[in-house]
């Protein structure tokens, strides 16, 4: 499965930058695990290969991103005017 990543804030200390995530950037999700702590759905991803250097954190937050189809229809949509005139009678 391809998702893109829209959320890459908070990296934590021990992933590097060049091991972390750029928002907008498109992954390719190679395991869907769910933690034990939160019960929270996370991915392994073949671009970017967690060790044991970067303990405990192994997988990425499953919402951290968005599969790439409807990311394509999320990108559509921003180009549209939502400035709609609010009127209260």
């Amino acid at each position: 499965m391809r998702v893109v990543c829209v959320n890459s804030e908070g990296r934590p200390d021990k992933i590097p930058l060049e091991k972390w995530l750029k928002k907008g950037k498109l992954y390719t999700v190679t395991k869907a695990v769910t933690l034990a702590i939160g019960n929270k759905l996370a991915f392994e991803l073949d671009e970017i290969k967690l060790t044991e250097e970067h303990f405990p954190y192994e997988y990425f937050s499953a919402d951290r991103f968005v599969p790439e189809e409807h990311y394509l229809e999320l990108e559509k949509y921003k180009s549209v005017n939502w400035d709609i005139p609010l009127t209260i009678e």
